[in-house]
């Protein structure tokens, strides 16, 4: 059976494949005349006016930690520090097959390859033709970690901060409402974080009804398979507040005070009765 914890875990667990998927895809490399362009995770644009040299090496730096990226069985992406605590960017499609394109810029220390040699070869080949730069082997390298890993940084926190934003009210509605009747009062909590107290007093009538009635909208409130907590509009035009926990199982608890019209039931026939039945007894 479909439970509310599994579609949590399952969201959570497709946006984690999603992400890493996206930080695995081979990045496009476009080679201008003013420079080259890294489109993708830990992207990048490399101008010609910062470049040094552009050269082949059959191997990589030896990595002491990965500071900001992203790395897997072939693949090297992002910020990584090598020995001596200097700060290099990789575009690695496959760190077994030699070579690699070192690129020296004022800005930092580029390493790139495609998954092939052949690959690689033939962008180092448009590179250096197409890249208009002055050779300095001389040039001094630092790697501007604020400028160059800003856009990974701001991806990885917009996409965090959107899963966990998408996910509260699930996590909320995993707590089901529940209902008590004590000291004159009708007591909803949990029910998604739309928990209220309804004075038995303040009620104008208590009926049980056979249907739901039919919804028109959502207002503000959460609705996910059989559970619908909040504020919801009918399709008659009423207002309506709803602390329905099965949305399949009847009766309902139709509950009208001088300001609204609530709506609630339990998860079982049984329940939803009992829960009835206290509620004539105080009113």
């Amino acid at each position: 059976m479909l439970t509310l914890e599994l579609v949590i875990i399952g969201a959570v667990v497709l946006s984690v494949i999603a992400f890493v998927r996206w930080c695995a895809r081979i990045p496009d490399v476009f080679v201008y005349e003013d420079g080259l362009q890294i489109k993708g995770a830990y992207g990048a644009k490399i101008l010609s006016c910062n470049i040094g040299s552009i050269m082949l090496v059959d191997e990589l730096p030896k990595f002491t930690i990965r500071t900001n990226g992203y790395s897997g069985t072939k693949k090297l992406k992002g910020f990584f520090t090598i020995k001596g605590a200097k700060s290099v960017c990789l575009s690695v499609m496959n760190k077994k097959e030699a070579p690699f394109i070192k690129i020296v810029t004022t800005k930092g220390t580029w390493f790139i390859n495609r998954a092939t040699s052949e690959e690689t070869m033939a962008l180092y080949d448009e590179m250096k033709k197409t890249i208009k730069y002055e050779e300095n082997p001389n040039i001094d390298s630092k790697m501007d970690y604020n400028k160059t890993g800003r856009m990974a940084v701001i991806v990885v926190a917009v996409t965090v901060i959107s899963l966990i934003i998408s996910l509260l009210p699930l996590m909320f509605v995993v707590n089901q409402g529940t209902f008590s009747v004590k000291d004159n009062e009708f007591v909803v909590e949990n029910a998604g974080g739309y928990g209220t107290t309804i004075s038995i007093d303040d009620m104008k009538s208590v009926q049980l009804i056979e249907k739901l009635p039919h919804i028109a909208r959502r207002t503000n409130g959460v609705a996910i398979n059989k559970v619908k907590f909040g504020h919801f509009k009918l399709e008659d035009g009423r207002k309506c507040i709803l602390y329905i926990n099965n949305a399949a199982q009847k009766p309902f608890i139709q509950i009208k005070t001088i300001d609204n019209l609530y709506i609630v039931n339990c998860n079982t026939t049984e329940e939803t009765d009992k829960l009835y039945r206290q509620l004539i007894e105080n009113n």
